[in-house]
């Protein structure tokens, strides 16, 4: 059973500060370019190799656990050959986690296992994220709105 902390979604930075807070070995990330639509045959393909690479090296390590990462990480490929995609893809597990994002950049196509998540092309991401504001107009008055996001970590 998947342990998604969240539905399928785009980067935001409440996001990424969750995933940067994290530290627990095995701590997978998978990143994936990808087309605009849904993930096709090849790009399914791509996503097992990715996590076969992760399998290969968790045995090798004799991490324990793995088995279990792996399961969650098995179910997370599956969830995202449902969703609608935009340029990239990235899957998160460990122990306590488990997400998947959908990015508007692209990535370069990797695995990685480290103690934390691989979150650089997120933070990334949110740069790249244009800012929304609203412009009511009445009868009387004109307001306008504007989210204005603060970046705890700076």
């Amino acid at each position: 059973m998947t342990r998604l902390t969240t539905p399928p979604h785009a980067v935001s930075a409440n996001k990424v500060l969750v995933l940067q807070s994290m530290t627990s070995y095995p701590s997978v990330s998978l990143l994936m370019p990808t087309r605009p639509g849904r993930l096709d045959g090849e790009g399914t393909a791509r996503l097992h190799d990715l996590r076969d690479s992760v399998a290969r090296r968790l045995r090798r390590e004799e991490v324990s656990g793995a088995d279990r990462v792996l399961a969650e990480l098995d179910q997370l490929i599956a969830l995202a050959g449902g969703l609608v995609l935009d340029h990239a893809l990235a899957l998160y597990v460990n122990e306590h986690h488990a997400q998947v994002l959908l990015l508007p950049v692209g990535v370069r196509e990797r695995a990685v296992v480290d103690p934390t998540f691989a979150t650089r092309d997120l933070v990334r991401a949110l740069h790249r994220t244009p800012r929304h504001v609203v412009l009511a107009l009445s009868a009387h008055e004109a307001r306008l709105f504007a989210r204005i996001h603060r970046w705890p970590w700076r």
